[in-house]
């Protein structure tokens, strides 16, 4: 499988259980696979994305690949702590569009790009998300 970002095309299967570098900052891999998500109210452990599927009209994505694989854009480092201060939003916080404009995730079959954000999760016209989504859908 393929990563492809604004400038690059990178093999998922060079990042698996290798360290990842990126100017100053090392980040393993496994740190992953045991980390928990917290929101105010709740907690979103990995056993959600080991077993849960993306499906799209002609594949499904396991979430256990995000295990694997960091997203890297121009000028942000996906992990931890980005999905602390940047991703998981309180009540009033937006979801930054910049993100998803330069991701393309490529699997063989599917490209899953803005258009699967945007149509088919949870998008609204200003592209909010509330803490209500993550109480109503994933506990």
């Amino acid at each position: 499988m393929l990563i492809w970002t604004g400038k690059a095309c990178i093999e998922l299967c060079f990042f698996r259980n290798m360290l990842i570098w990126k100017r100053k900052a090392c980040i393993d891999l496994c740190f992953f696979r045991h980390m928990l998500l917290w929101t105010r109210k709740v907690c979103i452990g990995l056993r959600f994305f080991r077993y849960t599927l993306l499906w799209t009209r002609k594949a499904s994505i396991i979430l256990c690949f995000f295990r694997y694989m960091l997203i890297w854009t121009r000028k942000a480092c996906i992990g931890l702590w980005f999905f602390r201060y940047r991703l998981l939003w309180t009540r009033k916080a937006r979801i930054g569009l910049c993100f998803f404009k330069y991701m393309l995730l490529w699997t063989r079959k599917a490209c899953v790009g803005l258009w699967f954000f945007r149509c088919i999760l949870l998008w609204t016209r200003k592209a909010r998300i509330g803490l209500c989504f993550f109480r109503c859908i994933l506990i």
